[in-house]
């Protein structure tokens, strides 16, 4: 099964969706079976089944398990792959369904994409516990340690791959995960500065002080792994034939463009009901994004196509972090954050009285 049939596949799965009531049920019927039924098996037929996967080649096991997942247990790993930790489908997730597609990423270069899927998983995961207020340090801890092995694991896949991948692809893997991780580290970072008149104020979509800095660290010495990682991916590029870097310049550029219009224009829908403090910073990003944009697109019309690349590559991350940012923030930001201001003002207004009173006595 090559990367382009396996990913057919698995975008095919994805179209099928469960409505809520056989998700439900499904759960409930998982649930009954998981605390009411008592494993049983054969001992003999096991060691049978054992022996014949033993003595085919390893390729055709992956294949016959993943058939027989999906045929037999599509719609469970479907429900599965959107499950968050705590829920009951969340082990067959990480337990199952990940691990079979690892093994099913037969080159090293599919396997470092795998790698960068399965980082930005976890951080899209601590994103939408907290948005759910069910994030606890705990968790996040857990959360972040996976993102930052799938890290270390994505650098060990990229430098197997070496002549397997084409350093222009290298660097445009690296620049997605780097803006995941600084996208993440910066939420954590303004949960963790969000401590005002002695009171932890959740921000940043949900994540608190006392939850973010014990991981935080990790993130960043992630973040800064990547970004080397990029850097150097981007000066082999400079040693490419200019008709390989072309057809990839072009297609970045229609790509960053048209994820930046797509990005601006969410913005502005929901600009009345962000705090005028997270507009300005996601303004900062598109702005950021914009300029790179138009320098890259001379770039082209000048066909250097060389200098193109790693310009339309820092105008992708600057739109992602402005996507992941915009996500994690929730629809009454302003309320929260005027909330917060009000709160910080009285607070600073009574310890001025309480120095005042100070002073009198004294």
């Amino acid at each position: 099964m090559n990367d382009k049939l396996f990913h057919t596949v698995f975008a095919r799965m994805k179209r099928e969706k469960l409505s809520a009531l056989e998700r439900t049920r499904l759960r409930e019927q998982l649930g009954s079976r998981i605390y009411n039924d008592k494993p049983a098996y054969s001992e003999f037929a096991w060691m049978r089944f054992s022996f014949y996967f033993s003595h085919i080649s390893r390729p055709v096991v992956y294949v016959a398990l993943t058939s027989f997942i999906f045929i037999i247990g599509g719609g469970i790993s479907y429900a599965a792959e959107s499950s968050l930790p705590g829920s009951l489908l969340y082990s067959l997730k990480v337990s199952v369904t990940e691990p079979l597609r690892e093994k099913l990423a037969f080159s090293a270069a599919s396997q470092a994409h795998l790698e960068v899927q399965l980082a930005e998983r976890r951080l899209s995961e601590v994103s939408s516990l907290a948005s759910e207020g069910r994030l606890d340090a705990k968790v996040k801890d857990s959360l972040f340690n996976e993102a930052a092995r799938h890290v270390t694991k994505f650098k060990e896949k990229l430098a197997e791959a070496d002549e397997g991948i084409a350093p222009e692809s290298a660097a445009d893997l690296s620049s997605h995960l780097e803006a995941s991780l600084d996208a993440h580290v910066e939420l954590a970072e303004e949960a963790e500065q969000s401590k005002k008149g002695g009171e932890s104020i959740s921000l940043a979509g949900g994540l608190t002080p006392s939850s973010a800095s014990s991981s935080l660290d990790t993130l960043r010495n992630s973040a800064e792994e990547v970004s080397q990682v990029r850097i150097n991916a981007e000066k082999k590029i400079s040693a490419r034939r200019t008709e390989a870097l072309k057809k990839k310049s072009e297609n970045k550029f229609k790509q960053v463009s048209k994820e930046y219009e797509h990005t601006r224009a969410l913005l502005q829908t929901r600009a009345t009901n962000l705090s005028a403090t997270t507009t300005a910073n996601l303004q900062e990003d598109l702005n950021v994004a914009q300029s790179t944009l138009e320098g890259g697109k001379a770039d082209l019309e000048t066909q250097s196509y060389r200098d193109t690349l790693p310009k339309l590559l820092k105008a992708g991350r600057a739109v992602q972090e402005a996507q992941i940012m915009l996500d994690a923030t929730p629809d009454n930001d302003n309320l929260i954050s005027d909330h917060e201001e009000s709160s910080y003002s009285d607070n600073t207004e009574r310890d001025n009285s309480f120095n005042l009173d100070i002073r009198t006595h004294d």
